[in-house]
């Protein structure tokens, strides 16, 4: 994400995170996110529909679908029974309890939110993120499919809030980005740009 990640984040510099834990409301929504990858996002959806498979409803979930905006052609971008998340994600994330994905930088964002992530990893992915190495250790949770449902019900139950660490972790990683030396090197504004 380099220097497009910090200026699309920058409005994480400052937030107040909302106090991690399960909504008010009577059933858990949870968002899974497609990657740019179309293996993973099948990947990740197949191991929610199997961990969960009534849709979530004897577990009092509402499973929804963010396809990556960049996928290529042919990558997964609906899936039956889950409503489609589209738009503007960043003012959506709070109104969900829990992200799933393989490795978004939505994950980051959720996070950062005070909104609980699971990264799924399937026994055949090469695990390339480096953000479990510099993350405070839980900050991420990990699952494989065998371990999907368990990771999910653990973390709507789990409370928490920001810990130092991780507030650390979010104001080195999106540092604010100088909007003079942004506009001599790509010629237009830092808002114009990270649109």
């Amino acid at each position: 994400t380099g220097v497009g990640g910090s200026l699309r984040f920058r409005y994480l510099a400052g937030l107040a995170p909302r106090q991690r834990g399960r909504r008010t409301g009577a059933v858990a929504r949870v968002l899974v996110v497609g990657v740019h990858n179309p293996a993973m996002t099948h990947g990740v959806v197949k191991a929610v529909q199997q961990a969960f498979p009534d849709g979530g409803r004897g577990d009092h979930l509402s499973f929804f679908f963010r396809p990556h905006p960049t996928a290529p052609p042919g990558s997964l971008d609906r899936v039956e029974g889950w409503p489609a998340v589209e738009g503007d994600l960043a003012p959506q994330l709070e109104e969900f309890d829990l992200v799933v994905t393989t490795g978004s930088t939505v994950a980051l964002e959720a996070r950062f939110r005070g909104v609980p992530v699971i990264i799924f990893r399937s026994a055949t992915d090469l695990d390339a993120d480096d953000l479990g190495n510099m993350a405070p250790k839980g900050f991420l949770k990990y699952a494989s499919a065998g371990e999907m449902r368990e990771q999910i019900m653990r973390q709507l139950r789990e409370p928490g809030g920001e810990s130092a660490d991780e507030a650390g972790l979010r104001d080195s990683l999106f540092s604010a980005v100088d909007e003079q030396a942004w506009v001599k090197a790509v010629g237009v504004p830092c808002g114009v740009a990270s649109r």
